[in-house]
């Protein structure tokens, strides 16, 4: 079995716990979750201080499992859901549940609870940072400039879904001059073209388009002495 790293797996049971339910209290951090079908009913609790988030597995012949990002930072309670549908009871006395459904996000804390929103499926880029400004020298092409690097946004078993670096002349990479695969979390460049350029990391998965935020490059001419 694999577990990806940064993952919590539940493998004992707390004092809340039945054959049908589970319940962990998220104080601080972030948890990704994922239930598969099963032909018993079962619920996932997390308790938070915004709130109390449910959520149930699909029934047997589902296509899909129950996906969810769970963050608890200062005491905003994020929830992104992928796949399936979650319910939310949150704190404030007398409130109503909120269901968030596939692919919808909130926000949430002990005084309020947004309305759900569309979710875009977000890979957060490691380097380089934005604005970087690279020098660069035509004569050693055998070095490497730049490197790209980001997160994994795949399953454990999957290391054959490529990600896609994009690189372009402007904001929305309406022009693109680079289009580089690779199966990696990273891909390093020789050469860059001189002056500023604009990029993204991008996959598919499952047919969900996964995408980065857009980051600017400059690239300046290395100065002879």
């Amino acid at each position: 079995m694999q577990v990806r790293e940064n993952t919590l797996m539940i493998v004992g049971q707390s004092e809340n716990d039945t054959p049908s339910n589970r319940e962990i209290q998220l104080e601080d951090g972030s948890i990704d979750t994922r239930l598969k079908a099963s032909s018993e009913p079962r619920k996932f609790s997390i308790r938070t201080s915004s709130g109390v988030l449910e959520l149930t597995t699909p029934p047997p012949g589902s296509k899909g499992d129950t996906q969810v990002q769970t963050s608890l930072k200062g005491g905003e309670l994020q929830v992104a859901v992928t796949e399936g549908k979650v319910l939310l009871r949150p704190a404030q006395k007398d409130a109503a549940p909120v269901e968030i459904g596939s692919m919808q996000k909130l926000v949430a804390t002990k005084d309020s609870v947004s309305a759900p929103i569309s979710l875009v499926p977000k890979i957060f880029v490691i380097a380089p940072s934005n604005e970087m400004r690279l020098q660069f020298d035509p004569s050693k092409t055998s070095t490497t400039l730049v490197t790209f690097q980001w997160n994994e946004v795949r399953e454990p078993n999957d290391r054959e879904t490529p990600y896609h670096v994009l690189i372009g002349s402007d904001p929305a990479l309406q022009t693109i001059l680079l289009d580089q695969e690779t199966p990696s979390l990273e891909l390093k460049l020789n050469y860059l073209d001189i002056g500023t350029l604009y990029w993204k990391v991008r996959t598919v998965i499952q047919g969900t388009l996964f995408e980065s935020e857009v980051r600017r490059l400059y690239v300046e001419k290395k100065s002879q002495h």
